[in-house]
C-alpha cells in the first residue's frame, strides 16, 4: 500500500497506460463488491449472505492465481456476522448448516475449504435453500 498524489498517479498512468487499465479493473471490482455488498445486507437471506460472502473468497483466490476452494477467513465469525449485518449465532449455524450438507469443510476455525462451489453459487443467487 502507498499513498501518492492524485498528480503523481495521472503522470505515472499517461506514461504507462497499462497502469490506468488495471487501476480501472481495481476500482470497477471494488465498486462491485461494494453493490454486492449493499445488496446482500439489504435484500438476501443470512443463507444467501454467507454464501455470498464465501464465494468473493473463492474469486479472490481465482484472481490472484491461488485455490478458489481454499482460504483462511481474515475474520473472526462476530466480525463477518457485523459485516453481513447478521448475528454470530446465525453465522455459526450457517456455516453448520454448510458443512451439513456437505458444502464446506471448516478444518479449523479460520479455514474454509468449499466442497461445492455450483451449489454455493445457487444460494448465494437465491435459487435454492438448503
Amino acid at each position: 500500500m502507498r499513498c501518492l498524489p492524485v498528480s503523481t498517479l495521472r503522470q505515472s498512468i499517461a506514461e504507462d497506460p497499462a497502469l490506468g487499465i488495471k487501476l480501472y479493473e481495481a476500482l470497477a471490482r471494488e465498486l462491485a463488491a461494494t453493490r454486492d455488498l449493499m445488496l446482500t445486507t439489504g435484500q438476501r437471506s443470512a443463507v444467501e449472505r454467507v454464501a455470498s460472502f464465501l464465494l468473493a473468497f473463492s474469486r479472490r483466490n481465482r484472481r490472484i492465481g491461488q485455490d478458489p476452494t481454499s482460504f483462511e477467513l481474515p475474520m473472526t465469525r462476530t466480525d463477518i456476522g457485523d459485516f453481513l449485518g447478521l448475528t454470530i449465532e446465525t453465522v455459526s449455524r450457517t456455516f453448520s448448516k454448510f458443512k451439513q450438507l456437505g458444502l464446506i469443510e471448516l478444518p479449523c476455525s479460520s479455514r474454509v475449504r468449499l466442497l461445492n462451489i455450483g451449489a454455493l453459487q445457487g444460494l448465494a443467487d437465491g435459487a435454492q435453500e438448503p
